[in-house]
């Protein structure tokens, strides 16, 4: 696998040099125009004071990052505003000229940057410098720095002095990354240039091995990996990359036909995490150290749609929709020669590859094209008897003889796409995909078969694999799980098919599937994304399966074709898909847990920033910083109320499929819980209230593995009035508040203490005068005693003369109720006849109702019979004198169809039951003008709509249709033929609770004295009328049947216009 950087990505200079990796996971390029650093999500451009080339980069003892350039040194700082920016340190160096700084190495506090001319050390004791005689690079060992000129003896730095190492004479002429650590901790391995030969360093000695590399001029330089197998990766100039191991004499080549965008590699580096980093002049490019996954697609230029993967005599073959490819051992993909076809399958039979397609049947052998058959359509095949059967899409089942060439039908009845078979002896199972599954018995060379699909217990026909398991049961796959026979079945077979739920309890929605020969199975699924995934289900001894994902997730997510097995190496599998073809190897192994960082990369306020992400930590004496991700305490900002808007960017320092990375965020002393896993790497917060806050976030690869949690703190001020200050200031306001108030209070109870004494007094006097007051009153009031007393005696008389009277009132009241009673029952009697009369009433006119909807219906009868005397009369005689009287008797037949018709539909309406539904209005404006089409034509009305966004109405469809029917025929039959144009306008409107639909015409109108007739039963507002006067009587009762107002307005020889109120329901 292979991922590309091209200088359209990283926008600089477009070749490369040199590659580290920071202690927090950071990368860094020295490229032609300075300085890169990447993220795995966004780069980053460090210029070089001068816009100078970076020929070399590296990272000392303590993490820092130093930078080579021409006649020009320095290291990677950053400013206030978090800026990283090249800092240089050859200012301070009294040499001019120093030449192309092209390699950098540290021994702990000591800095040595290699040129041509000098070696110079670095350290926090200042500068020191040697002479070289054409510098070509060194190496350290055992913390000693060992130099090499160019064609000279090699060079060892002790005492501060350049000592030669003897023997070294027939050490390679250049030493610089050609060299990487040996087979023991203590040696190192040098492969030479030139010589192409391997070579041991051990104790300042030289060992020349027999070991011989297929390097030649070109190569340049070596890269141990730090994968589980730790191969060696070599760079060359125009040969590609080599991979190979120490001793090994197997070597894996990339190169442009293996999708490298150059053969001219300049540099190769390793990551933390399995990568490999090509440095070329077309860019930057990643692979990925391991060879567990392989892809070849559009890369290496390979488009096409794979239906089908097989290995013959350890060379593999893929049926596409563009041909027949093949792989060779070069790992390259080709295209056979006269295979250009659609094709759905391959198969292999003895010597021959067979490919099935669109335009018929292909034999090879050893990539030639042997035969082509005319078998069209061809998309599956099983062998029985030396003979091939395949299915076709549309000439069913087909023999063939491979042998013979020969072809013959063999089952024409079955035909469609078969895209799984199993067989069984004499017994196959043919999978057609959308229609079902056939069980072909051969029966002795006379075939019978049966069919079964839904209705025998499968969930579904769609695209179902069928296959044998270990234990000898047939498995059917489906988007509901796997599914197997029942050993029970009933007599209709409708539960033949059951679920198997030994292997998985899980439904899953199996699209492709194979089998190695351990049992496990292999297989793509969609999962409830809808995203369709490659999983294996894992055969433990004891029978059972267990479900593995996490290797196979370093396989995108993608539409896949095609899954299988390969049969000469089982640990093999080929998956298809439109990404392309993926072989991958169980048996590699690869650390898939490997501690990535999670990288907070900016923090911002509105236009502002807090943070890019990187911070200054001294861990030596001197001024350089070492550059780290992980924030101080010192760092902490405080935040103005005012600015409480901050947005967060963050990426995950993993590099294999960056892509696919994910994202979890949480902000301690805000959110309640962690967000859900999401690959945006944005987070913006808006007015966060004043507080202590910690923004954390954590990110997971495409394994699921989950990198270590980024953490920024900050803390946002309170706004002035929640100050310290503020509050100190309120409570003193409060005080001199409340003193005010208790003072006026005060000020209020004296005054009011004053008031009350005046008041009491007055009331002291006003009581006096009451007194007086009183006693006259009561003086009077005992003369009213004495006239009250005198009233009683006389009330007492009175008294006796209603008391003799009241007798006689009950005499007279005792009557009354007497003939009350008579009356009731008098009324009562009346009243039961009245009932009977309006049952009676009901009854006849419910019988009515039934006579006018039986004679209606009886007379069609006849009348339908009369139509077809007529239609024999005129047959008969054909040009006879009676036509007139026969179109006569021929239209008043219509005229009584119809009037039967409309009697009809008044019955209807009466004894239907409503049913409200929503109704789209332009829909049965549309259906009612299909039917009344005719009388258009013929009277060729212009139609307008204005329907105000107005579509729908809850009412009874049928109904609706009737009352829009007769509208638009009384409209029709009642135009105005003096008028050049004839227009109907239908209009709707909603007003509150009500609904208007409105028919308009311009015809002639109906007089004012007519208005109030014309939705009586058989009125006829005119001799024009060509009708039978039931259509408005049929609108007047449809409408009051579903609860609207019919409202009329017209002026004659103007217009008419039917407005109806509908109430809205709910």
């Amino acid at each position: 696998m292979m991922q590309h950087y091209s200088a359209k990505d990283y926008k600089a200079g477009i070749s490369n040099f040199d590659m580290v990796q920071s202690n927090d996971d950071l990368l860094y390029f020295s490229n032609l125009n300075g300085i890169l650093n990447f993220d795995g999500k966004e780069w980053q451009f460090i210029k070089i004071k001068g816009g100078k080339i970076s020929r070399a980069i590296h990272k000392d003892y303590h993490g820092r990052i130093f930078v080579g350039s021409t006649d020009e040194f320095g290291y990677l700082n950053i400013d206030s505003t978090g800026t990283t920016y090249f800092q240089s340190l050859s200012d301070q160096l009294n040499l001019d000229r120093i030449g192309s700084v092209f390699q950098i190495l540290s021994i702990k506090n000591d800095i040595y940057f290699i040129t041509l001319k000098y070696l110079i050390r670095f350290n926090q004791d200042g500068f020191k410098h040697w002479k070289l005689n054409r510098g070509s690079g060194g190496f350290i060992y055992q913390n000693n720095l060992y130099i090499k000129d160019v064609n000279q003896v090699l060079l060892k730095l002790k005492n501060d002095s350049l000592i030669n190492i003897n023997g070294s004479n027939k050490i390679p002429s250049l030493i610089r990354s050609n060299i990487v650590n040996g087979f023991d901790a203590d040696e190192k391995y040098i492969i030479g240039k030139s010589q192409n030969k391997g070579y041991i360093f051990r104790n300042d000695s030289i060992i020349e091995t027999q070991q011989q590399y297929p390097f030649g001029n070109s190569f340049l330089s070596l890269s141990k990996s730090n994968s589980v197998n730790n191969s060696i990766w070599a760079s060359t100039i125009n040969k590609g990359i080599f991979n190979f191991k120490l001793g090994d004499s197997i070597f894996n080549h990339l190169d442009i036909d293996n999708g490298l965008s150059t053969n001219i590699i300049i540099n190769i580096k390793s990551d933390k995490q399995n990568g490999v980093w090509a440095l070329h002049q077309e860019g930057i490019s990643r692979i990925q150290a391991d060879k567990k996954l392989m892809l070849w697609g559009k890369d290496l230029g390979f488009d096409a749609t794979i239906t089908k993967v097989v290995n013959s005599n350890d060379q593999i073959f893929l049926s596409t929709f563009e041909g027949i490819y093949t792989l060779n051992k070069k790992e390259k993909l080709s295209l056979i020669d006269n295979s250009k076809d659609r094709l759905f399958n391959i198969f292999n039979y003895k010597d021959f590859i067979i490919a099935t397609g669109d335009n018929g049947l292909y034999k090879f052998k050893n990539s030639e094209l042997v035969s082509s058959i005319p078998i069209i359509g061809g998309t599956n095949a099983f062998l029985s008897n030396k003979k091939l059967h395949i299915t076709t899409g549309r000439d069913g089942i087909i023999q063939y003889s491979p042998d013979s060439d020969k072809t013959q039908d063999y089952i024409s009845e079955i035909s469609g796409f078969c895209n799984s078979i199993l067989s069984l002896d004499s017994k196959h199972w043919l999978s057609y995909k959308s229609d079902g599954i056939y069980l072909v018995d051969e029966n002795n060379g006379t075939p019978k078969w049966k069919f079964f699909n839904q209705n025998h217990g499968l969930p579904d026909v769609n695209a179902i694999n069928i296959l044998k398991s270990k234990e000898d049961e047939i498995l059917f796959t489906t988007s509901k799980g796997f599914y197997t026979l029942n050993k029970n079945p009933k007599a209709d077979s409708s539960n033949l098919f059951i679920p198997h739920k030994k292997i998985t309890d899980e439904e899953l929605n199996i699209s492709y599937i194979d089998q190695d020969e351990n049992g496990n199975f292999w297989l793509s699924v969609i999962d409830k994304s809808q995203n369709q995934v490659v999983i294996k289900l894992e055969r433990n001894k004891d029978g059972s399966y267990q479900k593995v994902e996490k290797p196979l997730k370093t396989i995108p997510n993608q539409n896949f074709s095609s899954i299988y097995v390969d049969e000469l190496e089982d640990s093999v599998i080929w998956i298809a898909g439109n990404e392309g073809l993926y072989r991958y190897d169980e048996k590699v192994k690869v650390d898939l847990d490997i501690q990535f960082n999670t990288f907070i990369k900016k923090v911002s306020l509105n236009d502002s920033i807090l943070s890019k992400g990187l911070y200054k930590e001294y861990r030596s004496s001197d001024s350089i910083p070492t550059l780290i991700i992980n924030q101080p305490e010192a760092s902490i900002p405080r935040i103005k109320f005012s600015n409480n808007n901050i947005k967060f960017e963050y990426s995950a320092l993993f590099y294999e499929q960056p892509e696919r990375n994910q994202y979890s965020y949480f902000l301690q002393g805000f959110d309640k819980e962690w967000s859900s896993w999401s690959n945006i790497n944005t987070k913006e917060y808006t007015n966060l209230p004043a507080g202590n806050y910690q923004f954390k976030v954590k990110s997971k690869n495409l394994y699921d593995t989950e990198g270590k949690t980024a953490i920024y703190k900050f803390e946002i001020l309170p706004p002035w009035y929640q100050t310290t200050w503020a509050y100190f200031l309120f409570s003193i306001i409060i005080v001199t508040i409340i003193w005010l108030l208790m003072l006026a209070y005060t000020y209020r109870v004296r005054q009011q203490r004053k008031r009350l004494k005046l008041i009491v007094a007055d009331r002291t006097f006003e009581v006096i005068q009451q007194k007086r007051i009183i006693e006259k009153q009561l003086l009077k009031m005992s003369n009213l005693n004495e006239e009250i007393s005198q009233q009683r005696d006389d009330i007492l008389e009175k008294n006796q003369e209603l008391e003799s009277s009241q007798d006689q009132i009950i005499a007279v009241n005792n009557k009354l109720q007497e003939l009350n009673q008579a009356l009731e029952a008098r009324v009562e009697k009346r009243t039961a006849k009245i009932k009977d009369t309006i049952r009676k009433l009901q009854q006849t006119n419910k019988d009515l109702d039934t006579f006018t909807y039986k004679t209606s219906h009886d007379l069609k009868g006849p009348i339908s019979r009369i139509k077809g005397i007529l239609a024999l009369a005129r047959f008969e005689n054909p040009e006879s004198k009676t036509d007139k009287y026969l179109d006569l008797i021929e239209k008043t037949t219509k005229e009584m169809d119809i009037l039967l018709s409309k009697l009809t539909q008044v019955h209807n309406i009466y004894n239907s039951t409503i049913e409200y539904k929503t109704i789209d209005i332009p829909t049965i404006f549309k259906e009612v003008m299909e039917k009344i089409s005719p009388l258009v034509e013929q009277a060729k009305f212009k139609f307008h709509f204005d329907l105000k966004n107005e579509n729908e109405l809850k009412t009874d469809e049928k109904m609706l249709e009737l009352i829009l029917l007769n509208l638009l025929e009384n409209a029709l039959i009642y135009a105005d033929d003096q008028k050049s144009q004839q227009e109907i306008k239908l209009s709707t409107f909603r007003k509150e609770d009500i609904f208007y639909l409105s028919i308009e015409d311009n015809g002639v109108g109906i007089p004012e004295k007519q208005l109030p007739k014309i939705f009586e039963m058989f009125y006829r507002g005119s001799e024009k009328s060509i009708g039978n006067g039931l259509g408005l009587y049929l609108v007047k009762v449809a409408v009051e049947k579903i609860g609207g107002t019919l409202k009329v307005e017209s002026e004659e020889f103007k217009f008419t216009r039917f407005i109806i109120e509908f109430p809205l329901k709910g």
